[in-house]
């Protein structure tokens, strides 16, 4: 809250951990963007794919809510990749380095933030 009030921000982001990836995903909003970040099978940047998809979106006029997941630096298991999916979100990627868990948190949000004009 410290570094939101030192940026002039009023919009704090949430951010959620679970023990188990079907928990996560249990509380989310239905109408949120929702892209999972991953190395192996995704086909497009985050900023690409998070393009794509709040086009798509129409439905909504404000701006939409945006849902990042993010593994760790092993990657998602099949398994996951297929719950994932099965839950509404795109795969995408930060580049074909694996970053470390807290870098490319940072790096998403900053991508979501530019991309979707949040700045």
């Amino acid at each position: 809250m410290a570094g939101a009030a030192q940026a002039f921000c009023t919009r704090l982001p949430e951010v959620t951990f679970a023990r188990k990836l079907n928990d996560a995903i249990a509380g989310l909003s239905p109408q949120a963007v929702r892209v999972a970040l991953d190395n192996y099978e995704s086909a497009a940047s985050l900023a690409i794919t998070l393009k794509l998809l709040a086009t798509a979106n129409t439905a909504e006029p404000a701006a939409p809510s945006v849902v990042l997941a993010l593994g760790s630096e092993r990657g998602w298991t099949g398994a996951e990749r297929d719950l994932l999916r099965t839950n509404g979100f795109a795969l995408a990627h930060l580049g074909s380095r694996v970053l470390r868990t807290e870098t490319a948190c940072v790096a998403a949000i900053a991508i979501v933030k530019s991309t979707l004009g949040w700045f």
